[in-house]
């Protein structure tokens, strides 16, 4: 017992060091090929640092958890690749606004029906409580991640003048 808490310590503190390092810059690494699978890594263990500290998990519930979150979070980003495409430029007539705005509301009932068969499987790991807590949890994460999408577009860019 006492060697699998000194691995789950080594291995919390590489989760804290990753989750540092991404709030750094990652353009060189986005820019390579598995720029994005690095990213959604990052972003997963940001996740659960603050899933495990909203829900107050041990490190076995943890452990647990990670299994299934990580699944449920793989088939979150398919629902919205596959879903969600903005028309982006010129005017849209009315038949595209709605087939959009159905097309959306199509995804949130999708979206609630996977979220239902997760939390059935969160249940075989959390407590009741905890269960409550989650959606606290993930709205949380949210918050935090339109927050950071707000200030990287607030932050004014930087250019390379050779004029120095």
């Amino acid at each position: 017992i006492a060697k699998y808490r000194m691995y789950m310590k080594k291995l919390l503190l590489i989760m804290l060091m990753l989750v540092a390092v991404s709030t750094s810059s990652t353009t060189v690494v986005a820019q390579t090929r598995g720029g994005n699978q690095d990213r959604e890594e990052r972003l997963f263990i940001a996740k659960m640092k603050v899933i495990q500290e909203e829900l107050k998990l041990d490190e076995e519930q943890t452990e647990k958890f990670a299994v299934i979150y990580r699944k449920y979070d793989s088939e979150i980003r398919k629902l919205f690749k596959k879903r969600y495409k903005r028309k982006t430029s010129g005017e849209l007539t009315t038949a595209q606004a709605l087939k959009m705005t159905n097309d959306h509301i199509d995804m949130k009932i999708d979206l609630l029906k996977l979220q239902k068969a997760y939390y059935k499987q969160y249940a075989n790991v959390l407590t009741p409580e905890q269960l409550l807590r989650l959606d606290r949890a993930e709205q949380r994460i949210q918050f935090e991640i339109m927050k950071q999408g707000k200030n990287r577009k607030d932050r004014p860019r930087r250019h390379n003048n050779n004029n120095d």
